[in-house]
This record gives structure tokens, C-alpha cells and sequence, in this order.
């Protein structure tokens, strides 16, 4: 994987499998904030009020540099840390993966545990999928009214995404993703073609 992209899981999904008569049902998430991280967690008490655990891990951000594993009263490094390694095994971030145990009756051990946990992430990881996206960042275009024209036709022509539009009787602007990758080039193209004033902002 370059400097300019990551994989994030395809789908969110959930894989039921049981070990011992104990049952695990994982989950899997595309979350951009631990706020996303919390609301999925009390959804699923929600759904499971009875359930003997939930224990989950994930990672964030684009470098994937915010991340918890939280074993929900396992034994210490029993069920966060597994599940935390499928994920980077998968090498995805902005991704969540919870584990809801209904304990069997049944004791299973730390390892017995490592095992459940990490098979039960593993599965659900395969079954989300992953796919590739562009790192982007984001930037902010103004120009005089008399322009706008000029302008919105060099960002169709160009492929620029634009994310949000505004204008009044004196000037045009313009949130957009650009991929990173493509920065310096299309940094060169706006001075190069435009001769006026523009007002081009990294956001």
C-alpha cells in the first residue's frame, strides 16, 4: 500500500460461531470517530441486554494511528488484543469490530478464549470485504463572480470533486477533495492557467 491510500471493510456485516457452548457473534463497522465507536457499542447492548460481553477493538484515521482494544472483563489480553490483530492482519482502517459473547456454561481459557475471539474476527473481517479509497485533503477556492464561469469549467475538466458550492454578487467558492496524490499537480494547474486573482486555501 502507497503513501496516498488505505482499505477500509466494504460492508458492515456479523458472523455467528460457537466454541464450547459458548456463542460469539461478530460485528463489523466502517466508523470515522470513537462518537461512531460509542454509538455502535450501546446499539448492540441494546440488542443484547443478556449478553456476558462485548469486546471490541478498532483503528482510526487514514495512518491508522488511534486505536483501543477493550476486553469487556475477559482476562487481560484475552479478547481486545485478538480482535485488534485481525484487524491489522486486514490491514484496514476506520474500522470497528465488536464481539457479543453469550457464555456456555462451559470455561475456556485464555487461550481457549484468544482463539474464539481472533477466529470470530477473522471470519467477519473475510465476510466485510475491503476496499481501496485515495488519501484526499480538502481545500477552499474563491473567485471573483466574473470568474466562476472560467472556473467551474477548469474543475469539471479536471475532475475535481466539489463538495459544496456558494456564491454572491461578489465573489464564487468552492469546498473540494482533491487526492493527495494529485496535490502539487493541481496546485501547478491553478496558478499556470488563471491569470486573476484566486484565493486557493488547504483546509
Amino acid at each position: 500500500m502507497s503513501s496516498f491510500e488505505y482499505y477500509n471493510i466494504e460492508k458492515n456485516t456479523s458472523i455467528l460461531s460457537k466454541e464450547k457452548s459458548s456463542k460469539f457473534i461478530a460485528y463489523s463497522f466502517l466508523v470515522r470517530s470513537e462518537d461512531d465507536v460509542k454509538t455502535h457499542i450501546e446499539k448492540l447492548w441494546n440488542e443484547h441486554p443478556k449478553a456476558t460481553h462485548i469486546c471490541y477493538a478498532y483503528r482510526l484515521g487514514t495512518e491508522g494511528t488511534k486505536y483501543r482494544a477493550n476486553d469487556d472483563g475477559e482476562p487481560s489480553g484475552s479478547a481486545g488484543k485478538p480482535i485488534l490483530s485481525q484487524i491489522d492482519s486486514a490491514n484496514v482502517t476506520d474500522c470497528l469490530i465488536a464481539v457479543v459473547r453469550y457464555y456456555g456454561g462451559t470455561k475456556l481459557g485464555v487461550p481457549g478464549l484468544i482463539s474464539a475471539y481472533k477466529s470470530a474476527s477473522k471470519d467477519c473481517l473475510d465476510a466485510s470485504g475491503k476496499v481501496k479509497k485515495e488519501i484526499t485533503f480538502l481545500a477552499e477556492l474563491r473567485v471573483d463572480i466574473l470568474h466562476s464561469n472560467d472556473c467551474m469549467r477548469f474543475l469539471k475538466q479536471n475532475h475535481i470533486c466539489i463538495l459544496d458550492f456558494n456564491s454572491t454578487e461578489a465573489e464564487a467558492v468552492w469546498k473540494l477533495e482533491i487526492p493527495l496524490q494529485q496535490k502539487e499537480v493541481t496546485l501547478q494547474k491553478f496558478k499556470s492557467v488563471y491569470q486573476w486573482p484566486l484565493n486557493l486555501k488547504i483546509l
